[in-house]
């Protein structure tokens, strides 16, 4: 289920790959579902299989919960690989921070991220394929827990001398110029802009789309360009150009920040504190 590959599968099990289909073959007959089939991106399980899933995965941590839980979780000596779903934003703003804190903390606890982009965070934590979400403005219904972890709000970024700093700066003055935007960062900066100005019966002049951070600062500190994004990717953009933030002139909603679990993995000892480190990085971001 989490790997979705039966070869990763055996691996991870230390099994031949003949032995895992010969396993997968006695539960499709005692199941009476195919389970699992195959695709162009892996082994797609079947709404059984996700059904059965559930349920074994919530039996297993508790078995493994009273025979492996300690008085007090140990994350000095633990020896634990966390897979995290996270966004674009989650891993350009929070990212760095949780790597540093586990650095110091719990040399021995490792971090796999999953793209959550291409897929919800409520489909990777149904189908266990990772332990924690974090992700913007998600939806999430029981079995998912959450915790919202911070606000942003959204501003516009331009280089220094830029011709709206000479006047008031406004929505028409923010239509004037084109825009870099970067449809996947911050949950969908590019939709929430859209959308206000749709709203106005306006719309501005998208220059460029990218997939990545990295080419940014440059373009934004050598052109008229403009740039919508949150507080704190701007803050951080600021690192490496010279660039002046702006209020927003659009009245854009508010970005929330959640971290989301699984209900199986809600009274882990090791999950919890895995949760509280995350807050507390959170909490340090300006």
């Amino acid at each position: 289920m989490s790997e979705r590959n039966l070869t990763r599968a055996a691996d991870r099990l230390g099994l031949t790959q003949s032995g895992v289909s010969k396993g997968l073959a006695n539960l499709r007959l005692i199941f009476r579902d195919p389970l699992f089939i195959r695709s162009a991106s892996g082994m797609l399980p079947t709404n059984k299989a996700v059904e059965i899933n559930h349920s074994i995965s919530h039996s297993i941590s508790i078995l493994d919960n009273i025979l492996s839980e300690r008085p007090r979780f140990d994350h000095r000596s633990a020896h634990i690989h966390y897979t995290l779903g996270i966004s674009d934003y989650g891993s350009y703003v929070l990212l760095p921070e949780l790597v540093k804190a586990l650095s110091a903390e719990a040399p021995h606890i490792t971090l796999q991220t999953k793209d959550i982009n291409t897929n919800t965070a409520e489909e990777l934590l149904l189908s266990g394929q990772v332990d924690l979400c974090l992700a913007s403005d998600a939806t999430f219904l029981y079995p998912i827990h959450y915790s919202e972890l911070f606000r942003d709000h959204f501003v516009c970024l331009a280089r220094p001398g830029h011709p709206i700093e000479a006047s008031s700066f406004g929505v028409d003055e923010f239509l004037l110029y084109k825009h870099v935007v970067m449809p996947r960062q911050g949950g969908g900066a590019m939709g929430v802009v859209e959308q206000a100005l749709s709203a106005l019966g306006k719309k501005r002049q998208v220059a460029v789309s990218v997939s990545s951070l990295l080419s940014v600062p440059e373009i934004l500190s050598s052109t008229d360009m403009l740039m919508t994004t949150t507080s704190k990717v701007a803050a951080k953009l600021q690192r490496h150009a010279a660039l002046n933030i702006h209020p927003h002139p659009l009245n854009l909603p508010r970005l929330r920040f959640t971290q989301l679990w699984h209900e199986r993995n809600d009274r882990s000892a090791s999950h919890q504190w895995l949760r509280q480190q995350i807050h507390q990085c959170a909490s340090l971001l300006h």
